[in-house]
């Protein structure tokens, strides 16, 4: 039986605009005000989640940065955190320094530290190409981000991380939306389906009774593991192929509440 629904943001739950439909967020909040928890579980950090959600006042609970941060809605506070050491942020920093990496990103829960060439203004982000800058506000990170546009690199950083940074939790990232991958790292042990079986042991409800939905290369372990995993219509064909359905319509025309509608009949 559904007690819980986990949805995925960019490239699920938000349409191409990066918005929640109202429609989906009424059908949302209605679950939820009748018993169902609802779980957003996403890459990005609380801060941003929160934007793209107006607010997540649908939600139970908040996982973001891939695990590395539950939030509860409700009591207004941090139920499991995973910050990453001073000293790994540092010797991630100093990626940006070989001539292949054009950008890195550190986490924070409210703001991200963007090190890159390519100066903008934009909410959340303070950007500068200073790496000795950035290293002064070390604390509170929960997961980081390199981007190179050399796809060999990419494999060949991807390699050297995991094997001189063993402390943290590597991977190769892809969205639904794009062909671009990039390189992720959090806290070891940190993952979506990792979070999301600890806040099933908080809440003793089993992991069989969730039903999670996602898009990308970072949903497929939750998809696999939660009771009943759902792929967005317009999913990579990776996590189609581990899920137990796929949607019939995509993100931009209410795929999820589309499928719950049939699904739980309501």
């Amino acid at each position: 039986m559904v007690k819980v629904i986990v949805v995925d943001l960019d490239g699920t739950l938000l349409t191409s605009k990066k918005k929640v439909s109202d429609y989906t967020k009424s059908y949302l909040l209605n679950l939820k005000n009748a018993g169902y928890k609802i779980v957003i579980a996403t890459g990005r950090f609380f801060g941003s989640a929160l934007k793209a959600t107006d607010g997540a006042r649908f939600a139970d609970y908040v996982i973001c940065d891939n695990g590395a941060l539950i939030f509860d809605m409700k009591k207004k506070c941090a139920l499991f955190r995973a910050d990453i050491s001073e000293g790994s942020v540092c010797n991630f920093l100093d990626l940006y320094k070989l001539d292949y990496v054009n950008q890195v990103d550190i986490s924070h829960h409210s703001h991200i530290n963007r090190v890159s060439e390519e100066y903008f203004e934009k909410m959340f982000f303070k950007v500068t190409n200073n790496v000795e800058e950035v290293k002064k506000d070390c604390k509170n990170v929960f997961h980081m981000e390199v981007y190179t546009d050399d796809k060999f690199k990419l494999n060949e950083l991807y390699n050297k991380l995991s094997n001189e940074m063993s402390e943290l939790d590597i991977h190769i990232m892809q969205d639904s939306y794009s062909d671009y991958q990039w390189i992720q790292a959090m806290k070891k042990g940190c993952s979506k389906f990792n979070a999301i079986s600890y806040l099933m042991n908080c809440l003793d409800i089993d992991i069989n009774d969730v039903l999670a939905f996602g898009d990308g290369l970072n949903d497929i372990e939750m998809i696999k593991g939660c009771g009943i995993g759902v792929a967005i219509s317009s999913a990579l064909d990776g996590v189609k192929e581990v899920a137990d359905y796929v949607t019939s319509d995509d993100n931009d025309n209410d795929g999820i509440v589309k499928f719950l509608e049939d699904f739980l009949n309501k």
